[in-house]
């Protein structure tokens, strides 16, 4: 179902980055058509959340408005990516620059209201994509890879990455070459259900 003027404003003042105090108004006008997918003339976001839309922009102080005005995070992009996966600091994302704990902060608030985005892909031009666990430990963002792992992350699923390696193995790599974090190590150790070898 396609929603093309209530939330048009909603989303241009996301496409502009405009602020905070200008927005606000907009979300609360458009509560109740936050879930429907985005036909905006000239988007790149067509078919998108609103809120996955807000995560790509790179707009951490937008998605808790967003959450608490009824947007679902299990509605991302058409092509199975959620706000989660968007968030993520990868190489391309614009939240890459962003203190971790912020990013941190919206993963928890995403993953409090729907617990299964945290196996969702970024899916793109025909490759399976990456988890969010795959994506941390890939860049090395030991806090939020410490919370994905307490929250159950699955390490077993491959990555988009040519090497095909896992989210485990990606992780091996880390803990062999001294890059990972105590906090990690402790978490995996086999007291806590991981073999040996994780």
């Amino acid at each position: 179902m396609f929603h093309v003027k209530e939330t048009d404003q909603l989303i241009a003042a996301i496409k502009e980055d405009k602020s905070l105090e200008f927005i606000l108004p907009l979300i609360k006008s458009a509560s109740k058509d936050l879930n429907l997918n985005i036909e905006y003339q000239d988007s790149h976001y067509r078919g998108d959340s609103i809120l996955f839309a807000a995560a790509v922009k790179g707009r951490l102080d937008l998605i808790p408005a967003l959450l608490e005005a009824g947007a679902d995070p299990a509605q991302g992009s058409w092509t199975g990516a959620t706000a989660l996966n968007a968030i993520m600091p990868t190489r391309y994302s614009k939240t890459r620059t962003a203190p971790e704990e912020d990013i941190l902060e919206v993963a928890k608030l995403l993953l409090e209201k729907a617990p299964t985005i945290l196996e969702s892909r970024y899916a793109a031009h025909g490759a399976p994509g990456n988890t969010p666990i795959y994506d941390v430990i890939k860049h090395q963002k030991w806090k939020l890879a410490a919370y994905f792992i307490e929250k159950g992350a699955n390490l077993d699923q491959k990555g988009s990455d040519s090497d095909g390696q896992t989210a485990r193995e990606k992780l091996i790599q880390s803990i062999e070459s001294g890059a990972c974090s105590q906090e990690v190590r402790d978490l995996i150790q086999p007291s806590r259900g991981y073999s040996s070898t994780i």
